[in-house]
């Protein structure tokens, strides 16, 4: 019994990790949060990190009651920066100038 509670336990810590909300001051490290804040008032919405591996990164940026109005997608091997608005236009697509 208490091998299978350790399992469940780590498991739990192990999928709570998966899908990280970070707060904005965490953001202002990424390549494309100049460009994403340029275009989109940050502070305004939840910042959810969707998907981050080695060719690209997904942000989320949602209203209080969790309904995301935009979605921030950058394509590391390129630099290409995507700000779709949910539901409507592009607001940016384009390759950015980053310091890496």
């Amino acid at each position: 019994m208490r091998k299978m509670m350790l399992a469940v336990m780590s498991s739990l810590v192990v999928l709570a990790g998966c899908n990280a909300t970070v707060g904005e001051g965490n953001l202002d490290a990424f390549p494309e949060f100049e460009n994403l804040d340029r275009h989109v008032d940050v502070e305004s919405f939840e910042t959810e990190i969707d998907k981050d591996d080695p060719e690209e990164r997904v942000i989320l940026l949602k209203e209080d009651g969790g309904e995301v109005q935009y979605k921030s997608i950058f394509v590391k091997d390129t630099d290409r920066h995507k700000i779709v608005q949910t539901g409507g236009e592009n607001l940016f697509n384009d390759v950015i100038e980053t310091e890496e």
